[in-house]
């Protein structure tokens, strides 16, 4: 494409999903950089999301990745069926 929005469409996964590899890297890699930056931020600071909390929240943790696996699964589905 000679115009910018052959430029812009870069920064999104596309229809086809064509860019997720280079979406998702990125992805990582903010998620990662920010991580570096909150952990560094204040390092005097004592751990405030222990090891008996995170056991604490699993029931959470758990109902939430199983809802977006059945979010994921109907999308699927949902796709399969309208072609």
């Amino acid at each position: 494409m000679s115009d910018d929005r052959g430029l812009m469409s870069a920064w999104f996964t596309r229809p086809k999903a064509e860019n997720v590899p280079w979406f998702t890297t990125w992805l990582q890699r903010i998620a990662e950089d920010y991580a570096a930056w909150r952990s560094n931020y204040f390092p005097e600071d004592g751990v405030v999301v222990d090891s008996t909390l995170r056991r604490h929240n699993e029931p959470f943790m758990n109902a939430f990745e199983d809802r977006m696996l059945r979010l994921q699964a109907g999308r699927s589905v949902g796709r399969n069926e309208t072609g």
